[in-house]
C-alpha cells in the first residue's frame, strides 16, 4: 500500500515537473517569436474591423476576397488623394520650418548653443563621434533611415497579406481551430473570440474617429491664432492620439513651442488654452462618450497596461498596449460570466 502511495507522489511530482518546464519552453519561444506575433496581433485588430464590411459585401453577392481587395483599393485611392492634396502644403511648411529654425532658437530665453561652460561644438570635439570620418557618418545615417523606411513597408505589406488571409480563410481557420480544441472547450473559446474581436474593432474605429477630432479641432485653433505650418501641427496632434494619456501633451508642445517663437504672447497664451480646452473636452467629452464604450477598461488598469507594454516593446508595446489590455480585460469579463452562468 506504500509503495503504490509512494509511486503516485512520484508520478505527479514527475507530471507537475514536466508541466512547468513545457510552460517555461512555452513561454520562451512566445518571447522568441514576438515580431510575429507583433504582426498576427495587429492583422487581427484591422480584421476585425474590416470584418463587418466584408460580410456585408458579402451577403450582395461579392466574395470575401474581391471585398477584401476592393476595400484595399478604396483605400489606396484615399490615401493617395490624401498625400497628392496634402504633400504640397505640408512639403512647403516643413521647408519654411526649417529654414526658420536658426531664427526660432535664437529667440529662446535661454542659448541653446551653450551646456554649462562648453559649446556643443566643444562637446562635439571632445566626443568619439567626432573622430569618424563625415561621410562614413553621414552614410551610416542614411543606411539606417533606409534601412527603416524598407523594414517599414515590408511590414505593412506583410499584415496586409496576413489581414487577406485571415478574412478570405476565416471558415478553413476556425475548421482547424475546431478540430484542436476538445468538443466542450469549442462554445468557450469562440464566444471569446467573438468577444474580443468586437471589442478590438470598435477601439480601432473609435481612435481613428478621436486622431480626426483631436486634428481638426487643432487646426481650427492654429487657424484662428494664425499660426504658420498650421496643418503640420495639426497633423502631429492627431497622430499622437494614438499614444494613449500621453499623445495630446506631446501633440500640443510643438504647437506652443513655435507659437511662442513666432507669435506674440497673446497668441501663445491662446494656443495653450486651446490646447488644454481640446484635452478637457478629449477627458470629459470625447473619450467617456466614444473610447469608453470602445473599450470599457478601468483608466488605472490602462495606464499600468501602457507603462508595461512601453517597457518591454517600447514605442510598439505602447501603441499595442491598449488593445492588448482591452482583450485581456475582455477575456477575464467573459470567463466571470461564464462561471456566473455555471
Amino acid at each position: 500500500m506504500e509503495n503504490n502511495q509512494s509511486k503516485t507522489n512520484i508520478d505527479v511530482s514527475t507530471f507537475a515537473i514536466l508541466r512547468v518546464i513545457l510552460i517555461g519552453l512555452g513561454l520562451v519561444f512566445l518571447y522568441y517569436i514576438r515580431g510575429v506575433l507583433t504582426i498576427v496581433f495587429i492583422a487581427s485588430i484591422f480584421a476585425a474591423a474590416l470584418n463587418p464590411v466584408v460580410n456585408k459585401l458579402k451577403a450582395r453577392g461579392i466574395r470575401p476576397g474581391l471585398g477584401v481587395l476592393m476595400i484595399y483599393i478604396l483605400l489606396f485611392l484615399v490615401i493617395t488623394t490624401a498625400v497628392v492634396l496634402l504633400i504640397p502644403p505640408i512639403s512647403d511648411q516643413i521647408q519654411g520650418l526649417y529654414k526658420t529654425f536658426p531664427d526660432i532658437l535664437k529667440k529662446l530665453p535661454i542659448d541653446p548653443g551653450k551646456l554649462g561652460k562648453l559649446s556643443f561644438l566643444e562637446l562635439w570635439q571632445q566626443s568619439e563621434m567626432f573622430s569618424l570620418d563625415s561621410a562614413q557618418k553621414i552614410f551610416n545615417v542614411l543606411l539606417g533611415v533606409l534601412s527603416g523606411l524598407f523594414g517599414g513597408v515590408v511590414f505593412f505589406f506583410i499584415v496586409l497579406v496576413v489581414i487577406y488571409y485571415m478574412i478570405v480563410e476565416q471558415e478553413t481557420l476556425k475548421a482547424m481551430v475546431t478540430a484542436i480544441i476538445p468538443s466542450n472547450c469549442r462554445d468557450y473559446f469562440f464566444g471569446l473570440s467573438n468577444r474580443i474581436q468586437a471589442k478590438l474593432s470598435a477601439w480601432l474605429m473609435g481612435q481613428l474617429i478621436l486622431c480626426l477630432i483631436i486634428g481638426g479641432l487643432a487646426y481650427i485653433g492654429l487657424l484662428i491664432a494664425r499660426v504658420d505650418y498650421a496643418l503640420v501641427l495639426a497633423l502631429f496632434a492627431g497622430l499622437t492620439e494614438f499614444i494613449p494619456y500621453v499623445g495630446p501633451y506631446l501633440g500640443a508642445v510643438p504647437a506652443v513651442f513655435l507659437t511662442y517663437t513666432t507669435t506674440t504672447p497673446g497668441r501663445t497664451l491662446f494656443v495653450a488654452i486651446w490646447f488644454l480646452l481640446i484635452q478637457r473636452a478629449e477627458n470629459d467629452i470625447i473619450i467617456p462618450k466614444l473610447m469608453q464604450k470602445a473599450i470599457g477598461i478601468n483608466p488605472a488598469i490602462s495606464i499600468i497596461g501602457l507603462l508595461i507594454g512601453a517597457e518591454v516593446g517600447g514605442i510598439t508595446g505602447a501603441l499595442l498596449a491598449i488593445p492588448v489590455t482591452a482583450a485581456i480585460s475582455e477575456t477575464v469579463r467573459y470567463h466571470l460570466e461564464q462561471k456566473e452562468k455555471g
